[in-house]
């Protein structure tokens, strides 16, 4: 490593609300991922768009909000979900589960 420091992210707070009785309001996951951007977060993983519609809008909104972080959908490696990152505005990575990899384009 390039002596950046990587944080994991290991716990329920990526998945927006993934807790037991807890979802985040879009106006909650826009203020987090403000924060984390004003804190110099470089990436989050902001969601899986293929599970729920509402997401998908949800992460669509953080990806338009002009933000210098990176932001990043979990998928599946399935073209399905492949298919929903890209309709949430994402230009940059995905995370696929199941593969030691990331994708990244430009």
């Amino acid at each position: 490593m390039n002596n950046e420091e990587y944080i994991s992210d290991r716990y329920d707070s990526p998945r927006w609300g993934n807790s037991p009785r807890r979802s985040f309001l879009r106006k909650e996951k826009l203020l987090i991922a403000e924060m984390l951007d004003k804190a110099g977060v470089p990436e989050l993983e902001i969601g899986t768009p293929a599970w729920v519609m509402m997401k998908l809008r949800d992460m669509r909104a953080i990806v338009n909000a002009g933000l210098v972080l990176k932001t990043l959908a979990w998928c599946r490696a399935t073209r399905k979900d492949i298919d929903a990152a890209i309709r949430t505005g994402l230009t940059e990575s995905i995370s696929l589960s199941r593969l030691p990899i990331s994708i990244n384009w430009r």
